[in-house]
């Protein structure tokens, strides 16, 4: 049954700053003699009070009317009612309201219907994401009951939990973590199907899965939907590691702002070196990515001895990017794993904000000043060159005056093997 609620349960909707720019679209859509309503996330949000950063539009109008309607559009999926329109430099999507056909490869519809906006609710994943917005009548239009799970503090699927979860099986993953970020209950017959289907998990995309993990990483509480991963049998299919409780209390202990590549391999810290490669292949990384995760296993791997480095050693490893999460984890992981260890994680840091300013000298030296000085190539002026810029980072060697000096000065020990 449809359902309306007053004005005042959506009023942090209009506090979005993209709201004026959703409600012009609108307004041109319901100008052109089409339906249209705000959908979704931003509504769930809005009558829970919380922040969205998104205003999702659905609209009666076709992919070719929204395109004719507006300058500036992308074609994100109009063979799926999709279009992006771009305004005032923000993107919105515009989705024709529709009735799916089939999901033969568990991710997309294998054809869609355009039809009304009670068909448009009965085909989304939960029902406290299948509410609309009208922003000209002011109301919630609710076709799922979802004002009521939202009241209960439930996540359910609309209608049978198997047929939702068959049409996608990234749905088994984003119910634990709209979960965890509603700190909502998922329901009873919702909990037995994504435990039932979880092996399914598999056929969707390993991009898809690591998308979504990310997502849980972002969240303020990462603990429940680690705990619901475990306890929905989907930890095997996610992840090539054993779960370990105390890596789980670190990580929710982590700060928000810190990558998710790094709360990744905060859950199996221990055998990272082995794990690596695997982590690197299982979730897609970028050669960015993977380069952050060797990165902050380098600390991890030499965090005790690295205090025994020569300076310039230590200087070269605080290059590393990106080294202020770097330090920030290990801040939390000493704490954590190492209690005893204090003054070595004071020492890394004092050391850091001693010298963060340093790390980049200009290189005193090149390979024409030891050609001029009369060397020949060969291997050692790599070797020559690598320790006058040790040297240019503990501060021996200030001026390229000084670093000629220097070289004159060790030049002999060259004569016989150049």
């Amino acid at each position: 049954m449809m359902e309306e609620v007053e004005t005042k349960m959506i009023f942090s909707l209009r506090n979005n700053k993209k709201y004026p720019q959703a409600k012009e679209i609108a307004r041109t859509l319901f100008n052109a003699g089409h339906r249209v309503l705000f959908a979704g996330g931003c509504v769930r949000d809005s009558i829970l009070g919380n922040p969205s950063d998104d205003i999702d539009i659905a609209t009666s109008a076709t992919p070719e009317q929204i395109q004719a309607l507006f300058p500036k559009t992308v074609a994100v999926g109009a063979q799926f009612g999709v279009i992006m329109v771009i305004s005032q430099g923000n993107p919105f999507e515009v989705a024709t309201f529709r009735q799916d056909q089939g999901y033969s490869d568990g991710r997309r519809p294998d054809g869609v219907l355009f039809s009304d906006e009670k068909e448009d609710a009965l085909r989304r994943d939960f029902t406290v994401n299948g509410l609309f917005y009208d922003p000209f009548s002011e109301t919630v239009l609710d076709y799922v009951e979802g004002q009521k799970d939202l009241k209960k503090g439930i996540i359910r699927t609309i209608g049978r939990p198997q047929d939702r979860f068959e049409e996608d099986k990234l749905r088994l993953l984003r119910a634990i973590r709209f979960s965890a970020k509603l700190s909502f209950t998922i329901e009873a017959d919702t909990m037995r199907a994504i435990k039932t289907m979880s092996a399914q998990l598999s056929q969707i995309s390993r991009e898809r899965i690591r998308d979504e993990i990310f997502k849980i990483f972002h969240l303020e509480k990462t603990l429940p939907s680690l705990q619901l991963i475990v306890k929905t049998n989907l930890w095997p299919k996610i992840f090539p590691f054993k779960a370990e409780e105390k890596n789980f209390s670190f990580l929710a202990a982590l700060p928000r702002q810190i990558l998710p590549e790094f709360k990744l391999l905060g859950l199996c810290w221990e055998n990272a070196t082995h794990l690596i490669p695997t982590l690197s292949d299982n979730f897609r990384l970028s050669r960015r990515q993977n380069n952050y995760l060797d990165n902050l296993n380098f600390f991890l791997t030499h965090f005790k001895e690295l205090p025994t480095w020569r300076l310039a050693s230590i200087l070269r490893a605080f290059r590393r990017d990106p080294i202020s999460q770097i330090l920030t984890f290990l801040d939390l992981w000493q704490k954590f794993f190492l209690p005893g260890e204090k003054e070595l994680l004071n020492f890394i840091q004092s050391t850091y904000e001693t010298h963060r300013d340093k790390l980049a000298v200009p290189g005193l030296l090149g390979g024409q000043d030891l050609i001029d000085m009369g060397l020949s190539p060969s291997a050692h002026f790599k070797e020559i060159l690598f320790e006058a810029e040790n040297l240019e980072l503990e501060g021996a060697l200030r001026t390229r005056a000084e670093a000629l000096r220097w070289l004159t000065q060790i030049r002999g020990k060259y004569d016989s093997e150049i």
